[in-house]
């Protein structure tokens, strides 16, 4: 499990991953990034993809409601978000609420309490099944056996196909259906599988080829499995095909311009739905890359 930290207090960055690290129950590892400079944050976030993001919510240009507001608006990132204040303040919490954060905690941030919120935000996310079994729509998991189970219905006949998957290809597709509709980075889904290889970006097209042949992952079969041009991969639940799953908002489609670093973050949006600089010249933008995100059916 990825956790992305935000805070300039690097006693407090600290003190949190090693909480979240060695506390948070969690099917898979829990690993810690940290950032102490809001543009690490935001370059970061613009490429990768993680299951939960706790940050500071009063940054220096007072940019973080905008932070939010474009992971949630523009990028439409489901992401787990809690926010931090430096204040118990009533309208900064209700902002953060309103903007799209799951939870507000005020400083001095509590380490047990802390570690409850996000406990809570992991088991609603499904990181932390109970026994081997996950079940995703019509697809079930076993992590025991490394298996996928597709339950169909035909007329009155029930049908189980059961697809044996290597612990990697099993980690892989598990990390898909739990996020269906998210962009996940490669980086996030190699670490999600535990691969270190040195070839690993080239290992992660061939785990994804083969998890498209053996899961069947096309519309007609309820779920499309697609490549995003520099960043990683998609699994969407189809309209058309016969998933069971409730098809979500697409969390994850980037704005019209996707790449952007911010030098520091800007004070506005454009109507493209990037941010636009400030008029007194202190906050711009830079785009790095344009044109809208590029998917592909793989």
């Amino acid at each position: 499990m990825r956790i992305a930290i935000f805070d300039r207090d690097p006693n407090q960055l600290v003190q949190f991953a090693q909480l979240l690290e060695t506390q948070i129950v969690s099917n898979t590892p829990v690993v810690c990034e940290t950032f102490r400079e809001e543009a690490a944050l935001q370059r970061n976030l613009s490429r990768e993809s993680f299951d939960l993001l706790i940050f500071e919510w009063q940054f220096i240009d007072g940019s973080g409601p905008r932070v939010l507001q474009w992971l949630r608006n523009w990028r439409r990132d489901c992401v787990p978000i809690v926010a931090v204040g430096s204040r118990a303040s009533e309208l900064d919490l209700a902002q953060a609420l309103d903007l799209g954060a799951d939870d507000y905690i005020a400083k001095p941030v509590h380490l047990h309490e802390l570690r409850a919120r996000v406990q809570r935000l992991v088991n609603r996310q499904g990181q932390r099944g109970t026994g081997g079994l996950v079940r995703v729509g019509p697809w079930e998991f076993d992590r025991i056996s490394h298996s996928a189970v597709l339950r169909r219905e035909i007329g009155a006949t029930h049908l189980l196909e059961r697809y044996e998957l290597t612990p990697r290809e099993f980690d892989i597709a598990l990390k898909l259906f739990q996020n269906i509709g998210r962009t996940l980075s490669r980086s996030h889904l190699l670490e999600s599988a535990g691969s270190d290889e040195e070839n690993a970006s080239r290992t992660l097209d061939s785990h994804i080829y083969r998890l498209r042949h053996k899961l069947h992952l096309k519309a007609t079969n309820g779920f499309r499995l697609q490549a995003v041009y520099g960043r990683g991969y998609r699994l969407e639940a189809s309209l058309g095909g016969e998933s069971d799953v409730t098809h979500p908002p697409r969390c994850d489609e980037a704005s019209s311009m996707n790449a952007w670093v911010f030098e520091p973050f800007v004070q506005s949006f454009d109507n493209s739905g990037a941010f636009a600089p400030a008029h007194d010249g202190a906050a711009f933008a830079r785009g790095i890359s344009s044109g809208h995100e590029r998917t592909q059916q793989c």
